[in-house]
């Protein structure tokens, strides 16, 4: 084995340096994941296991504001909050829907409900319409008395407003 002495960091010096500077990495690396998985989990889930949840419904028809026939083909979308939609539809040839969210925490809630005409003029052309359904102080049904609280409904029917 030759050895240079001329040079001040020998092959062990080396390795150390090396361990040392994984060690810090792993370190900073290890509190860097802990900090984002942690920023990652802060946004409410709806339920997890072992939360009581219920079914939230709504019911309803849409009609023509004009002629107050059923209008098909109106897509219906229940949403919670703008980033999740919870359900959506599109209405049958009776103008019926129906949209569930059926994994909430059993409280007053407050859906946003997206009616948009997707079909364009086959039933007529309608103006797009955003409202609000509250569920205040819910009754639930058919729970199974643990964790599943049941389910609660509402009924709204929506009159569209036709493009001009």
């Amino acid at each position: 084995m030759i050895e240079n002495n001329n040079n001040p960091l020998n092959l062990n010096s080396m390795k150390s340096l090396n361990r040392q500077f994984y060690r810090l990495f792993n370190f900073f690396l290890s509190g860097l994941l802990t900090l984002l998985g942690v920023s990652g989990c802060t946004k409410d889930s709806p339920v997890e296991y072992g939360s009581p949840s219920a079914t939230f419904i709504v019911t309803g028809t849409i009609s023509s504001a004009v002629s107050d026939e059923a209008v098909e083909d109106i897509k219906v979308v229940m949403v919670r909050d703008d980033l999740y939609p919870n359900d959506s539809t599109v209405t049958d040839g009776s103008g019926l829907f129906e949209v569930k969210d059926q994994s909430s925490f059993p409280e007053d809630s407050e859906y946003l409900l997206k009616i948009r005409d997707v079909d364009g003029e086959a039933n007529g052309a309608f103006e797009d319409v955003d409202t609000t359904v509250v569920f205040e102080d819910p009754e639930f049904k058919g729970g199974d008395g643990n964790w599943n609280y049941g389910e609660t409904s509402k009924e709204f029917n929506i009159r569209l407003t036709p493009k001009k």
